[in-house]
């Protein structure tokens, strides 16, 4: 009885970290897309052509891409709270290196650090949920946080689109960075790496083993034909939707 007890506590427990978790993911993904409503504003502000705005908010890619390699080792190496709460501040760090400059190379680094963060978003979720919820439940959370990201953003950018024509493109991504701030801290709180041991981190016993686990990975032949069906089906949101859906849908 005891037992069932506590098996309901951790599992209700294990729901409010990955929804946690996911509101993270939500959260870069509005920082994902923002260039798409500010298209105009960021143009005018960094004198930036249709070319230079794409390259400009491609950039976040350049990180986030490479990242998804080495974020599952690391995150298997030092746990989710301690790397989630730092990805956070990366994003919020970003951010404002992004408003704060008129400089094309220094938002360029900006957008950068934002994808950098960003990479630990979705891969966390899934790391909290092995952590704490049953393996059937794996799955379920893959896809609950695959449509809270995108759902997530789709209700922010209407806000977004709405503050940057009341107080300007720099203040409303601010307010985003404020809003970051306050998840770091709600993250690094939290979250907690092990059940019943918060101060625990990490499932695998070095770096090394991580890396030579993810070279066995990278050798199937079953894991890259995989990872190309995942990049046609998904590049279409991500190159096209993401970065010119709605300007497309304005002026088409």
């Amino acid at each position: 009885m005891r037992s069932e007890k506590w098996k309901k506590y951790y599992t209700i427990i294990g729901w409010l970290i990955c929804g946690l978790g996911a509101i993270f993911y939500s959260y870069e993904y509005l920082l994902r897309i923002a260039p798409s409503v500010m298209e105009n504003a960021l143009r005018a502000h960094f004198d930036l052509s249709a070319t230079g705005f794409g390259a400009i908010s491609s950039i976040y890619y350049l990180a986030y891409v490479p990242m998804q390699l080495p974020v599952g080792v690391l995150l298997d190496r030092y746990g989710p709270k301690r790397l989630l709460t730092i990805a956070c501040m990366i994003c919020v760090i970003g951010t404002y290196l992004f408003t704060g400059t008129s400089t094309v190379w220094v938002a360029s680094v900006g957008r950068f650090l934002m994808g950098f963060g960003s990479a630990f978003a979705f891969v966390g979720v899934l790391k909290l949920g092995t952590l704490w919820l049953p393996e059937n439940r794996l799955a379920l959370i893959a896809g609950l946080t695959s449509a809270l990201g995108p759902i997530g953003a789709m209700i922010g950018d209407n806000f977004l689109d709405i503050f940057v024509e009341r107080i300007g493109w720099i203040d409303t991504l601010n307010a985003t960075a404020i809003f970051g701030i306050v998840l770091t801290v709600l993250l690094w709180f939290g979250i907690h790496d092990r059940k019943g041991h918060p101060e625990l981190h990490g499932t695998v016993p070095s770096m090394k083993k991580g890396l030579v686990d993810l070279g066995i990975i990278l050798t199937s032949k079953q894991i890259w034909v995989n990872g190309m069906y995942g990049c046609l089906v998904y590049l279409p949101t991500t190159v096209f939707a993401e970065l010119w859906g709605i300007p497309y849908l304005r002026h088409a």
